[in-house]
């Protein structure tokens, strides 16, 4: 289960296997936002029994558009690409799965959308501080 944790093992630290097949890799992704995500993973007892791997080291989101919690954050889309890319010892893969969002976000600010900072950002504002 992708979530991060004081439970959770790094990534990197799991034995490499292949996706798929008798013994490969099965890796679980709750997509939602940073507080949905969170609340499903509290509900599910199911999900609370599998062991957790979280991802670290690999920079900020570039979903500039989105608030997120930690600098080290990042969006469901980022960190599927990196889990494929090493899954499959194949590093392409987190560009070709993150450059659509980079375009979205860089359409989005050039029409009007506003750069979002993390919480834990010394430049970032609230919605409240905001307006």
């Amino acid at each position: 289960l992708l979530f991060p944790g004081d439970k959770a093992l790094e990534l990197h630290a799991l034995p490499r296997r292949p996706i798929g097949g008798s013994d490969g890799a099965a890796v679980i992704v709750i997509d939602g936002t940073w507080s949905q995500a969170k609340s499903i993973f509290n509900r599910s007892r199911a999900l609370g029994a599998v062991k957790q791997v979280q991802l670290t080291g690999f920079g900020g989101s570039e979903y500039s558009i989105r608030t997120q919690p930690t600098r080290g954050s990042l969006s469901t889309l980022e960190s599927v690409a990196h889990i494929l890319a090493w899954l499959e010892t194949d590093s392409t893969i987190v560009e070709v799965l993150v450059r659509p969002l980079r375009a979205m976000c860089r359409h989005q600010i050039e029409h009007g959308a506003v750069h979002h900072h993390s919480r834990d950002d010394p430049d970032y504002m609230s919605r409240q501080e905001y307006k």
